[in-house]
């Protein structure tokens, strides 16, 4: 039976990925985890995932966003989630310049990650 894919890429250890995977798992959903900027792009092509959420809290997360712009020229439908610092207004800013259409902070993240699930199943952005 096919089950739906998110695509995840996070910056590093601060989230546990059991947990994620878990939220996922009760969500009925696989979760791919990408950890290079060619994954990025490839793995929307490839699985097809029906949303994508991308960690912006690391140090050099510029190339994250010519992804981001890559994939939302492709399919301007797409949902993709950014997560930042809690200061990151900047990065905010940046990501839905570049076609994020959702942005949350990084301690508000596993909060938040089930009404992710089920809003851009639904197709609600």
């Amino acid at each position: 039976m096919f089950k739906p894919c998110l695509l995840i890429y996070l910056e590093d250890s601060f989230f546990n990925k059991e947990q994620i995977e878990t939220i996922a798992k009760n969500k009925k959903i696989e979760v791919l985890f990408v950890n290079r900027g060619d994954q990025l792009t490839q793995s929307v092509k490839t699985y097809q995932p029906f949303a994508a959420v991308f960690d912006l809290t690391g140090v050099d997360c510029e190339w994250i966003f010519k992804h981001v712009s890559i994939i939302k020229h492709a399919n301007p439908r797409f949902m993709i989630a950014a997560i930042v610092p809690l200061d990151g207004e900047d990065l905010s800013s940046r990501a839905e310049k570049y076609g994020c259409s959702k942005i949350i902070t990084r301690g508000a993240f596993l909060k938040w990650f089930p009404t992710l699930i089920e809003n851009a199943l639904r197709g609600i952005e």
